[in-house]
C-alpha cells in the first residue's frame, strides 16, 4: 500500500515530514513524500512550493485544515514557516506562506521583518467559523535588537499584513516555541 506522509498519521505532520536537503548550500526544503511502507521505500518526493519557496524551518500547517485531515487526506493548501529573507545576518527574518499547489512564484507571500527584528515560530489561530484553510491570524514572537525585547506580533494569514503589535519591554529567547490551544 502507498501512503503520503498526509495519509499516514497526523503526528507525522509537521517536522517529522519536513525531509531536509542535505546538496543545499542555504538551508531546508520540505517535500511531500510518498513512501511505501511495504516495500520500505520512498516511492517519490517532491519539493513543496516548488522554486519560489525559500529554505525553511518550523513548518506550521492551519489548524483548520488539520481538523479535517482524517476526512479528506488531501495536502494543505498552504505551510506557513519561517525563512531567511535579505537582512537577517544568519537568523531568520521573514515568514513565508507557501502555496502547495500552482508552483509559481505568485502563490507565495511574505512578511519580511524590519531590519534588526527577528520572528520566531508562529502558531496558527483560526478565526470563529472560518471558512478557508487560511482563514486565522499567525502568532509569533519577534526580538527587537535595537530594543533587545520581544513584542508580540499578528499578521492575517490570508494576506500576511501585520494587524497588531504589542511591544514589550522584555526580551523573550528566540528560540521559544509555542502553540495555540483554544481550549486555555
Amino acid at each position: 500500500t502507498q501512503k503520503t506522509a498526509y495519509e499516514m498519521l497526523r503526528s507525522l505532520v509537521g517536522s517529522e515530514m519536513c525531509i531536509r536537503d542535505r546538496t543545499s548550500k542555504q538551508y531546508n526544503h520540505l517535500y511531500d513524500v510518498c513512501l511505501s511502507v511495504k516495500e520500505k521505500k520512498v516511492l517519490s518526493q517532491t519539493k513543496i512550493g516548488g522554486d519560489g519557496a525559500k529554505p525553511m524551518e518550523f513548518p506550521v500547517l492551519s489548524t483548520t485544515w488539520s481538523q479535517s485531515v482524517a476526512k479528506t487526506k488531501a495536502m494543505p493548501k498552504y505551510i506557513f514557516t519561517l525563512c531567511f529573507g535579505e537582512s537577517g545576518g544568519g537568523y531568520f527574518d521573514t515568514i513565508q506562506k507557501v502555496a502547495t499547489q500552482g508552483l509559481n512564484n505568485n502563490n507565495h507571500l511574505e512578511y519580511r521583518s524590519k531590519p534588526g527584528y527577528f520572528p520566531a515560530e508562529v502558531a496558527f489561530v483560526p478565526k470563529i467559523n472560518a471558512q478557508k484553510e487560511d482563514d486565522g491570524y499567525l502568532l509569533f514572537v519577534e526580538y527587537a535588537a535595537n530594543r533587545h525585547a520581544s513584542d508580540v506580533v499578528i499578521l492575517a494569514a490570508e494576506t500576511m499584513e501585520e494587524v497588531y503589535r504589542a511591544e514589550s519591554s522584555y526580551h523573550i529567547p528566540y528560540t521559544f516555541h509555542g502553540y495555540w490551544d483554544s481550549n486555555a
